[in-house]
């Protein structure tokens, strides 16, 4: 049965153009044990006929990587290159160290001797006065990557922001990050809550569509046609910044005042109207402004009456007395004017 030995703090070097880091994997610090494993007793022979690395040293998995070299330093250390294999899970451990997400080795060995301290050692290492032991001679049976994150809260942040790391090194590493439940976006495009311009920040649709490319519609806009994402017209009610995406709030209303049917309305199904509306309104809250009320179709424009609809009424009332006063049939002429008379008149008045 092998032991393990942590070796962490430690500086590493990455080597982007290999996909390689040089560590140290073992040195004369104190380990979890309450131990110290002497770098220079190390035998190498077993290990150099198999120099796989290993992640969190599962030997059930394949490697991560392969040693290229180890060796010993004057400073008690005992250093080794790595090199990943180009494999989902080697790819994904090279860069957390490459981010300086990780930093920590650790070797799986074997003890062959050891000892208590004595006088020299403590003389040269006060430290190890409370040591339980002193392991002089051991066999590397093997050496791995381990689960220890250099800065926790960093790497949680960066994870949250896109940083992609398996579930299964979230788990090892003990900073599983929940995940929000992915959107499925159809034609209603969901709200997504951006930084604010002032109230008074100008708004010129025509300019932001022009330097938008359709990926970035897609983060400024309401609605969409789903079946021609790749055109520019099949998004509506833009009211973000096509580069900071910062939402405008004359953006804002005056996509509501198009979705209640201002300057000619927006062409949406009505089936969509619900979710749209319901965008809309969550950008009038960061402003806190009072939105219109819902309405499931856009309201039609008001149609003024002109004052000669009413002139049939009249002629007929006209008509009406003539016919008891007169007590004789009006013909089509005498009616034509009549209304023609009537217009007149109205006309003048107006």
């Amino acid at each position: 049965m092998s032991n393990i030995a942590i070796c962490k703090d430690v500086k590493v070097d990455t080597e982007p153009t290999e996909r390689s880091v040089t560590a140290t994997i073992s040195s004369i610090a104190i380990d979890r044990d309450n131990e110290v494993m002497l770098p220079k007793g190390v035998v190498l022979t077993n290990y150099r006929d198999n120099p796989v690395v290993q992640w969190a040293h599962d030997t059930h998995s394949p490697p991560i990587g392969k040693n290229e070299w180890i060796r010993k330093t004057k400073a008690g250390q005992l250093v080794a290159k790595t090199i990943f294999a180009d494999t989902d899970r080697g790819n994904e451990v090279f860069q957390l160290f490459k981010g300086g997400f990780l930093n920590a080795f650790s070797v799986g060995f074997k003890p062959i001797d050891h000892r208590e301290p004595d006088e020299r050692d403590i003389k040269e290492h006060p430290e190890w006065s409370g040591v339980d032991r002193i392991i002089s001679k051991w066999e590397l049976l093997e050496y791995s990557v381990v689960p220890v994150p250099a800065n926790p809260e960093a790497l949680v942040s960066a994870i949250s922001k896109g940083f992609k790391v398996s579930d299964s090194i979230q788990d090892k590493l003990g900073i599983m990050v929940a995940k929000q439940a992915p959107v499925e976006i159809k034609a209603v495009i969901p709200y997504k809550q951006y930084a604010k311009d002032g109230e008074e920040t100008e708004w010129q649709a025509a300019d932001e569509i022009k330097q938008a490319t359709v990926d970035d519609l897609l983060l400024m806009s309401t609605w969409y046609d789903k079946d021609n994402p790749d055109i520019k017209n099949s998004y509506k009610l833009p009211h973000h910044r096509a580069g900071n995406k910062h939402v405008v709030w004359r953006a804002v209303s005056a996509a509501m005042g198009a979705f209640m049917g201002g300057r000619g309305g927006v062409n949406i199904p009505d089936s969509d109207r619900r979710g749209i509306y319901n965008h809309l309104v969550a950008h009038y809250d960061e402003f806190g402004k009072v939105p219109p009320e819902f309405s499931a179709e856009p309201l039609k424009a008001k149609i003024y009456t002109p004052k000669s609809i009413v002139v049939p009424k009249l002629v007929t009332r006209q008509v009406f007395a003539a016919k008891q006063t007169q007590q004789k049939q009006v013909t089509v002429k005498t009616v034509t004017e009549l209304v023609n008379s009537e217009l007149n008149h109205i006309r003048g008045i107006v």
